[in-house]
This record gives structure tokens, sequence and C-alpha cells, in this order.
């Protein structure tokens, strides 16, 4: 079974600057039996948390403006509860737009890498800090495994990167997601354990530029101003310059940006889902 479907006032000149001189350098995908947060089938909500200037805490959580609904048989939620905007992506192999799982990693030789998409459109105000919130779930390998979180390409939309169905945007996407200018982290393994962790992962400057460039800049057609990121694993070196990451019981708390039509729908029981699928 595959274990990837369910088991399953910043100036223009710094922003330019950043962007330039900042690595994008796309890393060589992690070995075999390296991955994280397999089996992350429940419709978890991710966040991004955000230092505001002058203190304050925002969190933005990745259901806001959900591209995907379940829709059954193909999710055992309630018909029409949202699908955070998150997910895996490989270069041959299908997926399915009701499927939350964002592990990734390689497996048996197919690599896997995520994507979490976070509207800001709500959000105002100069970003100081910014980190990434995701729970563990499951994760195998040796000691360590890397994970490298990436700027994405404007030429790739949210909605495109939300479209896992269309299997025809595979090896585009898939190679828009191994870019590591937003940090480059080490994730201790715990091999099955700590499935309710919330890893914290600070984000570079170059993606604090992003979220203030996407806050001021003008929203999308769909009346959104769309904040994504890409991961994929690596394997970890000494002296690589990959960061520790901060392992939370809870998640961070601030001011959530609410989006209150959208959280309704979420309901009182998130059930897991039970999607399987053999490989072709």
């Amino acid at each position: 079974m595959n274990r990837y479907l369910p088991k399953f006032a910043v100036s223009v000149l710094v922003v330019i600057a950043l962007m330039l001189f900042t690595s994008t350098t796309v890393l060589a995908d992690a070995s075999n039996g390296s991955s994280l947060f397999v089996f992350s089938n429940a419709p978890t909500t991710n966040t991004l948390v955000l230092t505001m200037q002058g203190g304050g805490i925002v969190i933005v959580n990745n259901l806001q403006g959900a591209f995907n609904t379940c829709v059954a048989p193909s999710c055992s939620l309630g018909t029409g509860d949202p699908i955070p905007n998150q997910g895996w992506w490989n270069a041959t192999i299908a997926n399915n737009d009701a499927n939350p799982n964002y592990g990734i990693g390689n497996d048996n030789g197919e690599i896997y890498r995520n994507f979490f998409s976070f509207d800001l459109s709500q959000v105002s105000g100069v970003v100081e800090g910014a980190a990434l919130e995701v729970q563990r779930f499951q994760d195998f390998g040796p000691t360590y495994v890397g994970y490298n979180l990436g700027s994405i390409t404007s030429r790739i939309t949210a909605a495109e990167l939300n479209d896992k169905s269309n299997f025809a945007n595979a090896p585009t996407i898939f190679g828009e997601l191994g870019n590591s200018d937003y940090g480059k982290f080490k994730v201790e393994v715990m091999n099955g354990g700590g499935q309710t962790d919330i890893l914290h992962f600070d984000l570079s400057l170059a993606a604090i530029a992003a979220l203030n460039l996407g806050i001021t800049g003008q929203a999308g057609t769909d009346g959104r101003k769309w904040f994504d990121i890409g991961g994929s694993t690596y394997d970890v070196v000494a002296s690589d310059g990959s960061q520790d990451v901060t392992v939370l019981p809870t998640r961070t708390t601030g001011g959530e940006v609410p989006e209150p039509a959208t959280l309704a729908l979420l309901g009182s029981g998130l059930a897991a889902l039970r999607m399987r699928r053999k490989r072709a």
C-alpha cells in the first residue's frame, strides 16, 4: 500500500535583494526509507504563525479559502466538508483532491514533495517573523531527515497547486517544490512516535519579505492573496547549514484570522480517511 495516500514597511529594494541573493538551490531528495509526515490522513489544519511589528501574533490556518471539499465516497468526512490547502505531488503517481495527506520522502525510489497554501487577504501590518507549524504524525529514517521549505514561482497558482487530481501538471509542480530559500531544517526522526507533536519551522528573511509583499500586493481574481510553501526532504550531513526544529506539544496561540463560514463547515468529528489505492 502506498503510505502517502491515506491509511493512511519592507522596502522594494530589500525584497528584490532577498529574492536575488537568497539561494533557491534544489537539493537532492532524501535516500530511500526517509520520510516525514507519513499517514497524515486526518484533515489536520496546519498554520502560519506571523509575528507582527509591535509584537502581536497572527495565526493563519490553511483551511481558509479551501479549494477542495469532501465528495463521498472519496473520503469519510461529511459531503461538502473542506479539505485543508495542503498535500503532496509526485512526478509519476496520481493523487486526488480529497486527500489531505502531506507525507513526503523517498518510498522505494518514489519521491514525494509537499505544499501548504495560506490566504493572507485578511492580514494587515508588517511581518517581522514567521513560522510554519505542522503536525508530525509519523516519520521514518535515520537519526535526522532534512526538510527544505521554499518558494514556488508565480507561474504556479495556488489553485493549480491544490488541483491534485490534475496529473498533467504533476511533473511541473513537483519540480517547483524542491527549493530551500525559506529554510533548511533537520527533523529528529521518531520512527513512528510523537504523532501529535507540532513541528515549528522558523522561516527565513526571504519568506518574511515574500509575506510582506503578498500582504501589500493586489488580490487575485478570487479576491484572495495566496502565500504558498513547497517542501522536500534531503539527507542531513555535517555542516550543511540545517537548522534545528522546535517541537511543541500544542500549536502557538495568537490572534486567529477567522473565516467563520468556512470554519463552520469543519464540524466536530474529523474522522480519518480510509482511501486505499494499489500502485499501478
